[in-house]
């Protein structure tokens, strides 16, 4: 069974307090650490204020789930933003690397080593 952690609103009420906001989902199967290890199942919910770029929420389920929230949860204490995240770096292959290793492009969800989640959040579109 996949661990379940979540820091912040959920996408829901985050739209009921701010409708401004980026929300960007992430597969644990587009993840090479996952994939080695054969951990496949789950996903990472990220969800951003558009105009100031501070992260809101994230909601993990899979694999570390309980281990991977533990960066957030101090991201979010410390009110990151996205520029803040994309400076960070994060090793390869690791389940950590879910921060960059997510976009959006022509309204399909692609991955890719870059421009990653963050970056994804950072275009106001």
């Amino acid at each position: 069974m996949p661990e379940v952690a979540s820091v912040g609103p959920t996408e829901e009420e985050a739209r009921k307090e701010n409708n401004n906001i980026k929300v960007s989902k992430f597969p644990f199967i587009a993840n090479g650490k996952a994939l080695g290890m054969g951990e496949i199942e789950g996903m990472v919910k990220i969800i951003a204020d558009v105009d100031t770029l501070e992260l809101l929420g994230v909601h993990i389920l899979g694999v570390h789930a309980s281990d991977l929230i533990a960066e957030v949860t101090l991201d979010l204490s410390m009110e990151v933003t996205a520029f803040e995240i994309v400076n960070t770096i994060h090793a390869h292959p690791t389940l950590a690397e879910y921060h960059r290793r997510s976009g959006r492009r022509d309204n399909r969800q692609t991955y890719s080593s870059s421009p990653g989640i963050i970056c994804y959040l950072l275009k106001k579109t």
